[in-house]
């Protein structure tokens, strides 16, 4: 005949006497929150991932669309540095010669007020 010592052993190894202890029942709780936590975590870890991949894309746009705008920007300004160098050299040729025109850069008002002129 079994003693008593050994059926309280194996009646305390069941599953539902370890469910049954507010201990336990208390650890198993936790366990359910933190799955619960872990399940919003990994959703805000996926919204994040695709909000984070659109703002990728969207400043991917912005850059190729800002280097086309930085092109004709240098296109341009090559073009003003060519007229302005042209106007020099105009200038250049009605004052007569270099140093005059490079007076007239520099200072025009000087270049006008000249006593020699």
């Amino acid at each position: 005949m079994p003693n008593k010592k050994s059926q309280k052993k194996r009646s305390g190894s069941t599953v539902e006497s370890i469910l049954d202890s507010e201990a336990n029942q208390a650890i198993f709780n936790e366990i359910a929150f933190l799955k619960k936590r872990i399940h919003l975590v990994e959703g805000e870890r996926k919204a994040n991932y695709e909000s984070n991949e659109e703002i990728l894309r969207n400043n991917e746009i912005r850059l190729q669309d800002l280097r086309k705008v930085n092109s004709e920007l240098q296109k341009r300004h090559k073009e003003m540095l060519k007229t302005y160098n042209n106007f020099f050299l105009i200038v250049s040729n009605r004052l007569g010669s270099q140093r005059d025109a490079y007076a007239f850069r520099e200072e025009p008002a000087k270049v006008e007020n000249r006593p020699d002129r």
